[in-house]
């Protein structure tokens, strides 16, 4: 007899309407070119934590780096295969790294695709998610692995609401999360959840325990909700909205945050992208291509 395939229920709820914020408390943050010694640019899209180590991956070229927490040393390295660039991060629970490229061209569709590694970065595996993206450059920013009941789940968050572009991608209040089942060895799409949260864009995500972190880069804002897996069904609870710490002139300078990954209970690490010298203010430069950490409130929930 088949075993029946599990239905994955979440419900997000955003912060009430008018709810004022909680500012992050910055803990350390570098330059990525400072913390290589190396010039750039380094276009962080994607970050993970494993074994005490911050990895980091890039859009604009096949290389990984590897961090310790305090940020005093790193290294940097070859993905096997990594073409021009990943989008998001991730691992499994045998300790195996996931790079996924945001979209490309699979049958006349536009999908994304994973790549699986060991730690010295040979490539393992690389498989297409069987799900259509509408535009390009507007695909998935952010991975997370699962396992529930002996099943591998791959959670992919869309760049856009709706998983579109446009003006229809920046409608807030419409996120996706598109769930994938790993079935001998490919990716099968099981389910799309909904993501009532105020944000424009999604640009990254990660898992810890009870909670779940999804951060916009163009809101520049955090979300923590809770989590649970319990019997087969996915639930995220009521969270809380935290605002990047801004200027002593209150402007918005964490402009390009891209991928975050949980550190601790009460520490996430952070990356931020480079900035749009076309699209934004000069002063966006001062936290672009680094790498931060920051404090939570310990009574968050």
């Amino acid at each position: 007899m088949k075993i029946k395939l599990v239905y994955l229920l979440l419900l997000i709820c955003t912060a009430p309407s008018g709810a004022v914020a909680t500012e992050l408390a910055l803990l350390n943050e570098t330059k990525i070119a400072t913390l290589l010694n190396r010039d750039g640019p380094y276009e962080a899209s994607g970050v993970t934590t494993l074994n005490g180590s911050i990895y980091i991956v890039f859009d604009n070229m096949p290389n990984v780096l590897r961090s310790n927490t305090e940020l005093l040393s790193a290294s940097l390295s070859s993905a096997s295969g990594g073409g021009d660039g990943f989008e998001g991060l991730a691992h499994d629970d045998r300790g195996h790294l996931l790079a996924m490229v945001e979209d490309g061209k699979h049958q006349r569709k536009r999908q994304g695709r994973v790549y699986s590694y060991d730690l010295q970065w040979q490539q393992l595996s690389k498989v297409w998610l069987p799900f259509t993206l509408q535009h390009k450059n507007k695909g998935f920013e952010g991975i997370e692995m699962l396992s529930m009941e002996g099943r591998k789940l791959l959670l992919a968050l869309c760049e856009g609401n709706r998983c579109l572009g446009g003006k229809q991608g920046r409608k807030q209040g419409r996120g996706r999360i598109q769930v994938f089942q790993d079935h001998h060895g490919k990716w099968q799409h099981k389910k799309t959840i909904k993501l009532k949260l105020p944000f424009t864009d999604y640009s990254g995500m990660d898992v810890h325990g009870s909670r779940i972190a999804i951060v916009s880069q163009a809101s520049s804002l955090l979300w923590v909700g809770a989590f649970d897996v319990d019997n087969g069904l996915i639930r995220v609870g009521q969270g809380e909205l935290f605002n990047f710490p801004k200027d002593n002139q209150g402007r918005t300078v964490y402009c390009n945050i891209e991928g975050v990954s949980w550190l601790s209970d009460d520490r996430i690490v952070v990356i931020s992208d480079r900035y749009k010298k076309k699209k934004q203010p000069r002063y966006c430069a001062d936290k672009d291509q680094s790498v931060h950490i920051f404090q939570l409130p310990l009574n968050v929930h």
